[in-house]
């Protein structure tokens, strides 16, 4: 890694400034430059719609993200916080949801083992019908003030205004951003 080099992400400093502890050719420098892509683009736009501090409705909604979105929030979340919290945290949802919601944790299993990309999208639709009304904290909101303990970090989803609802009361049913805008 040339560290004098203009970082990849395109913040104009140099690397070692930067991101200094990632290599330019990685799958985090990809995740890294696509991300500055995106919210450059959220931004740009006439009516951008952006959280304020402190709003964490989509918070408490279940969604997916990639393995490695999750991987560089921990990595972000252990620049300042220990990993054994937050995995304690997960736990903790986790243990929730099975005493709560086992149907939803057998498909999630079920998952794993789809042996077909068809069984897998039917399991995945039969999950987000499952969780839909289901109301379960990230391990990433910190409570205390209603902020994302790893925003800079934050996955795809997230960028996007979180995730929104689907209003199944309109025929077909439509997809509605955060009302709080």
């Amino acid at each position: 890694m040339e560290r004098n080099k203009p970082c990849f992400c395109g913040s104009g400093l140099k690397q070692k400034r930067c991101h200094s502890d990632i290599e330019s050719n990685s799958m985090f420098a990809d995740l890294i430059k696509f991300y500055t892509e995106l919210d450059y683009r959220l931004n740009s736009v006439s009516n951008p719609m952006n959280c304020f501090k402190g709003c964490c409705e989509c918070c408490y909604q279940i969604f997916e993200i990639s393995n490695l979105e999750f991987a560089y929030m921990c990595y972000g979340y252990a620049k300042s916080n220990s990993l054994n919290k937050l995995f304690s945290e997960g736990n903790k949802i986790y243990n929730l949801m099975r005493e709560n919601n086992p149907a939803v944790i057998d498909l999630l299993k079920k998952q794993e083992k789809a042996s077909s990309l068809e069984e897998l999208s039917n399991i995945s639709v039969d999950i987000f019908y499952n969780v839909n009304n289901l109301k379960y904290k990230c391990p990433f909101l910190n409570i205390a003030d209603g902020c994302c303990s790893v925003y800079d970090y934050r996955p795809f989803v997230c960028r996007k205004h979180g995730v929104g609802y689907i209003d199944d009361g309109e025929l077909p049913p439509v997809f509605k951003p955060c009302s709080k805008n």
